[in-house]
């Protein structure tokens, strides 16, 4: 069980990222393949999410993949999670329902892993496609509970008034329900000095292998090529996001939630949405929520416990965002 993160990185990237980077990663050279390094990871307990990121500045168009597979598994054949970039025959293309598979002892579920089963030997491998070799770059991998009941703690930070407010709505009837992370993004674009317009946001976070705009590291991928640089990272307590918030870091954070589970929310259930965190108080947390029929209506508070249970019960996970 319990909740670890890695972080490896070199260069402005690794340097500037508020939270602590152990270390830098040996890559191979592949090539015409580009460039593959291996991270060994300690055992990982069953039912814990595994979750993954990478970005990088300097080397020109890339594009990358991971797998993770358990060198003591005796069904150990690696598991791929989808292809981040613009899809490219060498990557691992595969229609979106490919993803979801379950070999052994993990099960990959498009941008993140499950363990199924105790990881003896865990391995993650990234595989980059670019025409130089990464320096200056930040890989982040977490593992936490798949579920947990989480704690709402107790640290209180000020508000992070963001200067623009921008509803998912305001796009075409088609796209406006899926497109809360490039809205999201396009908030926190504008809180860093960088303006992108939601048309904008949308190809920037199109995952092509999937179809969809709320694939993860996609969306770090995206950040990247406006400006914006770090990392998915998990949570187990709101306390753990009140640094960063006193950074001034909003956090862009992956919720979901059961029916009139989430007071004040414009919908009344989600399987899976983003918003900006932007502040905590000791009843309520203040967000920015892209699902807001119109931006007047974007900056909003929830209930502390029922946002901790929204954001952090299930997966837990968040974007860390910074410009360059």
């Amino acid at each position: 069980g319990g909740h670890r993160q890695w972080r490896f990185g070199q260069g402005s990237l690794a340097d500037r990222y508020p939270l602590p980077v152990s270390g830098h990663l040996n890559w191979q050279n592949l090539g015409p393949a580009g460039f593959q390094a291996d991270i060994e990871l300690p055992p990982v307990a069953a039912g814990q999410v595994l979750v993954p990121s990478f970005c990088q500045r300097d080397s020109g168009p890339w594009q990358y993949q991971f797998c993770l597979h358990d060198a003591k598994d005796p069904a150990a054949a690696p598991r791929w999670l989808a292809p981040i970039g613009p899809a490219a025959n060498q990557m691992r293309a595969r229609p979106d329902h490919c993803w979801q598979e379950r070999i052994g002892h993990v099960r990959s579920d498009l941008d993140y892993w499950v363990s199924t089963a105790p990881l003896q030997a865990p391995r993650l491998r990234i595989r980059v496609l670019c025409g130089a070799l990464p320096k200056n770059y930040l890989l982040n991998i977490s593992t936490r509970p798949t579920s947990l009941d989480a704690l709402a703690g107790e640290a209180l930070t000020s508000e992070l008034r963001l200067p623009v407010a921008i509803s998912q709505h305001q796009a075409s009837a088609e796209l406006a329900k899926r497109i809360c992370g490039p809205t999201s993004l396009a908030m926190l674009a504008a809180a860093q000095g960088i303006q992108i317009d939601l048309d904008n946001a949308c190809r920037m976070l199109h995952h092509a292998a999937s179809g969809m705009y709320g694939v993860w590291p996609m969306a770090i991928y995206g950040a990247a090529r406006i400006g914006l640089y770090g990392g998915l990272e998990t949570f187990c307590s709101l306390d753990e996001a009140a640094p960063l918030l006193n950074a001034g870091l909003p956090i862009i954070a992956s919720i979901r939630f059961a029916a009139d589970m989430l007071p004040g929310a414009p919908m009344r259930s989600s399987a899976g949405h983003l918003l900006l965190l932007t502040g905590l108080s000791h009843e309520h947390v203040s967000v920015m929520d892209p699902a807001a029929d119109a931006p007047a209506k974007v900056r909003r508070q929830y209930p502390r416990q029922a946002f901790a249970h929204a954001w952090l019960d299930q997966r837990g996970v968040g974007y860390v965002l910074l410009s360059a």
